[in-house]
């Protein structure tokens, strides 16, 4: 589809353009040069690019979590689970994982505690490891991989987020 030609005057603090604020002005301007793909509009914009619905805090076996987009390149910026019902105790750890059976890129270590998923609507920011903020990642699955399991039921909705590169 192609866009009308807009004629934007090149000073944006002049004219019309007093009426138009400067995000609004910066955004016409992009859409008159033309985005050159999805990424042009979504570079900086950080999404949430897996999701785990009703994960299972009670098991060790590995969990997998769904691709939300198509980004095949991106940078994980964080890791959110929420409490969907009952309660973890005594202890409750594990990673998330690039590949499964805590194969390919730790994206959250094997010691992160989700003891905080104690009830319903608690919240656990999970501490990142260290190569998730360094490394552009380009797996199209991640996995929770509990390294011990809660002692009482617990499920939870996992998701992570990053940045498309």
């Amino acid at each position: 589809m192609k866009l009308p030609d807009v004629n934007l005057p090149q000073n944006p603090e002049s004219g019309y353009d007093r009426r138009l604020s400067v995000a609004l002005y910066d955004f016409l301007r992009q859409v008159k040069a033309g985005f050159n793909s999805s990424a042009d509009v979504q570079a900086s914009q950080e999404l949430a690019l897996f999701r785990g619905i009703n994960l299972n805090m009670a098991v060790t076996t590995d969990q997998a979590l769904t691709a939300l987009s198509g980004v095949s390149r991106y940078l994980v910026t964080r890791v959110v689970a929420v409490n969907r019902s009952g309660g973890t105790t005594v202890a409750c750890a594990g990673g998330i994982y690039s590949g499964a059976s805590k194969t390919g890129t730790a994206i959250v270590g094997a010691a992160q505690s989700w003891l905080n998923l104690s009830a319903s609507n608690k919240v656990v920011i999970a501490t990142l490891a260290a190569v998730a903020g360094t490394d552009a990642q380009t797996s199209t699955t991640q996995y929770l991989s509990l390294t011990t399991g809660s002692t009482a039921a617990c499920r939870a909705d996992v998701y992570v987020y990053g940045i498309p590169i």
